[in-house]
């Protein structure tokens, strides 16, 4: 499913014709509706950018375009992972700027966000922990 770039999301949803093949539509229309649900779910995730980090931040949010690029392979979704790093970038400079000192952790700091930018470039969905370890 290719997202259009402003397209409004509803709550709507398809209905299934009835006929004898009914079973067969329905398996083919879950897998399309969980299609929707993950763009769907992307385009939550365009508006939110609160805090900087891999945990519940910026860059942890910037994770799923990177898996949304790796499902749907729409560059769409990789324009965004890009955008929400420059963000986490400018973030990441005002922390530092107002507390002179940057957060040496994984999850709630500098180097979560290291590692997101980084699949960033390289165009990969590989979030730490859960990846790959």
């Amino acid at each position: 499913m290719k997202p259009e770039p402003n397209q409004q999301i509803t709550g709507e949803t398809d209905q299934l014709p009835e006929n004898e093949h009914h079973e067969e539509i329905v398996g083919e229309h879950d897998a399309e509706h969980r299609e929707g649900e993950q763009a769907e779910a992307g385009e939550v995730t365009r508006v939110i950018r609160v805090i900087i980090h891999l945990c519940h931040g910026t860059a942890g949010n910037g994770y799923a375009f990177l898996k949304l690029y790796a499902r749907f392979r729409d560059a769409v979704w990789l324009d965004r992972a890009r955008a929400f790093a420059m963000t986490a970038i400018e973030q990441c400079r005002a922390a530092r700027r107002k507390y002179r000192q940057g957060r040496y952790s994984l999850w709630t700091g500098d180097p979560g966000v290291a590692v997101y930018l980084h699949d960033c470039l390289r165009a990969e969905a590989r979030f730490p922990t859960i990846d790959i370890f």
